[in-house]
């Protein structure tokens, strides 16, 4: 992955508050994607309690990736960087399951 991308990551996981993902093994590993920038998905109650649910389940550890902010989109493309989660900067292909959230439709054209 690109450094910039990471660091950029990074950067914003810091400045949040709260207990968030610690980052554990665990038998099952879930990536929650949301199809919309950091900002839609940390103001999406629902994404925030499905990330909570997961994680108190035993044996569970769940970190959560989201869409790239539109100025990142481009180098994401051209690093040929993989989408990862904001917690180890894994790959989301690399987790056992892939858990998706969204609000309305107008956030479908995310998934694509």
């Amino acid at each position: 992955m690109d450094g910039r991308l990471k660091d950029a990551l990074r950067a914003r996981r810091d400045k949040e508050r709260g207990l968030g993902t610690r980052i554990v093994e665990a038998p099952l590993r879930m990536a929650l994607l949301y199809p919309s920038p950091y900002h839609v998905a940390m103001s999406s109650l629902g994404y925030l309690q499905l990330h909570r649910l997961a994680n108190a389940r035993s044996g569970t550890v769940c970190e959560r990736a989201m869409l790239p902010d539109p100025e990142e989109r481009a180098r994401y493309r051209r690093t040929r960087s993989p989408l990862v989660t904001m917690e180890s900067f894994r790959p989301v292909a690399d987790f056992d399951v892939l858990g998706l959230s969204h609000a309305y439709e107008l956030e479908l054209t995310g998934i694509v």
